[in-house]
């Protein structure tokens, strides 16, 4: 007969089953999901910045600007604006458009007003992946709530230990 596995659960058992599923499925799926919400969170931050700071340039009315330009690798030269009045906004794709400084502001309103949705659309439905990923989202959801209740006795077993 042989012993426990390295988990200490029986050989072949559900337990171990379910516990290598976790391990090798759900928990690099909920990983890159995270790395996914946390790609959202940091755009969502860098609309909001450039909002703010565009809307201290506009209320500024200076003619002409003096800035710090990143040129990449935190690597920074001196720049000057001479007309301050528009804007280069990357909207995406690497597309780049050029916007008054009152249609940025409303540019990122909008894309963070997007970046809210997305964010609260993808956080609310994690079980989506899964059943994408299988091509059979009624089957999916069937699993995903028998996981459900495996998980939960799981978690009992595992506090009992």
């Amino acid at each position: 007969m042989e012993g426990p596995s390295h988990h200490g659960f029986p050989p072949n058992s559900k337990l171990e089953r379910f516990h290598n599923i976790v391990e090798t499925k759900l928990k690099v799926t909920l990983k890159s999901v995270l790395e996914a919400r946390d790609k959202i969170f940091d755009e969502h931050s860098e609309y909001i910045k450039l909002r703010n700071n565009i809307a201290v340039v506009r209320e500024s009315k200076q003619t002409e600007l003096e800035s710090l330009v990143n040129l990449g690798s935190e690597f920074y030269s001196q720049a000057v604006v001479p007309d301050p009045s528009r804007i280069v906004v990357d909207v995406g794709l690497t597309l780049h458009v050029e916007f008054t400084l009152d249609e940025a502001i409303e540019f990122c309103k909008k894309k963070e007003e997007h970046l809210k949705r997305y964010h609260s659309t993808s956080d609310g439905h994690l079980h989506l992946l899964v059943s994408f990923s299988s091509g059979k989202e009624k089957s999916s959801q069937k699993r995903l709530r028998r996981s459900e209740h495996t998980l939960n006795w799981y978690m009992m077993q595992w506090a009992k230990l």
